[in-house]
């Protein structure tokens, strides 16, 4: 037997990670509703009444050309501050229920809409939530199904394997590109305007060689990670670090929406039993909590 085979038969048979895939849902839910807020308090991101001059192209994009078109009509348009309001209440909803396909798929539409309205301030963070919805919605079919089943654990791999997919591509990207091999690539993105506003940054472009050097470990960890994620035993270092790398980078370069899109996606490789025994944990302290509460309650009405 293969590993193809052996693959497909575990797939079969029972969920692969039912609480990891739950959770990572519910940190999607929680970076589109952080999103969805942030674009209603920030009326100048939007187009207003008009289309925008050079419509973004959205070849890489999963949103077919009918959902484009539908996205650009006036008179959706006109009414830009509904989308943000609605997928912040999409969002919330799927917080505090279980995940469903059809709030899900739901989600994913609203979020089309707001690419096309905002279509300058889409980043990776904003692509790899929409490519991610599209698995969430088949992490969140019900069902003991073998049908059922087997969507469910096919999401699921491929939510982890976009994640692989981005840094691999990013990792390679940057390999081959020249200023990255010259290490003054970061160095080059700092002398933007709209990155170089904190400390960390100017103290960078004050010292080359740091900057040469965090270069060069940006390459090596992206092309890393690929490989210590798919081992437990070097995952929670892959996973750790990786959420410090993406904390650097929304400080330093102010890309709070990518990073925190990358970190909500690290949940689906998260194992199932870490996973349970913090849901555990989680609830034994707000029982504790709830009991305290109750109490103090108690002893003042006493």
């Amino acid at each position: 037997m293969n590993v193809f085979d052996r693959w497909a038969m575990c797939v079969t048979r029972r969920r692969l990670a039912p609480h990891a895939s739950e959770l990572g849902v519910r940190a999607i839910y929680l970076w589109l509703l952080c999103y969805a807020s942030s674009l209603a308090t920030e009326g100048r991101l939007f187009w207003g009444t008009q289309a925008p001059p050079h419509p973004r192209v959205f070849d890489s994009h999963f949103v077919a050309d009918w959902v484009i078109r539908l996205s650009l009509h006036p008179r959706l348009v006109s009414n830009a501050w509904v989308w943000p309001l609605m997928l912040a209440g999409v969002a919330l909803v799927g917080l505090f229920v279980r995940p469903r396909i059809w709030l899900t798929l739901l989600a994913s539409f609203l979020l089309a809409q707001l690419d096309a309205l905002v279509w300058f301030a889409v980043d990776g963070g904003n692509r790899m939530i929409a490519i991610q919805l599209l698995f969430c919605a088949a992490m969140s079919l019900r069902g003991d199904s073998i049908a059922h089943v087997t969507i469910a654990n096919v999401g699921l791999s491929l939510a982890r394997a976009q994640l692989l997919i981005a840094y691999l591509g990013a990792g390679v990207a940057k390999a081959v590109g020249e200023p990255w091999q010259r290490g003054d690539a970061l160095s080059r993105v700092l002398l933007h305007p709209a990155w170089s506003d904190g400390f960390i940054a100017q103290w960078l472009l004050r010292h080359a060689t740091v900057s040469s050097w965090l270069t060069y470990l940006t390459v090596v960890w992206e092309l890393a990670f690929v490989v210590l994620v798919l081992f437990r035993k070097t995952r929670p270092l892959a996973l750790g670090l990786g959420v410090l790398f993406h904390v650097a980078i929304a400080q330093v370069m102010g890309l709070f929406f990518f990073s925190f899109a990358m970190v909500a996606c690290y949940a689906f490789w998260l194992d199932e039993s870490v996973v349970i025994r913090a849901g555990r944990s989680a609830r034994a302290m707000r029982s504790r909590m709830w009991f305290q509460v109750k109490g103090r309650g108690e002893l003042d009405r006493s």
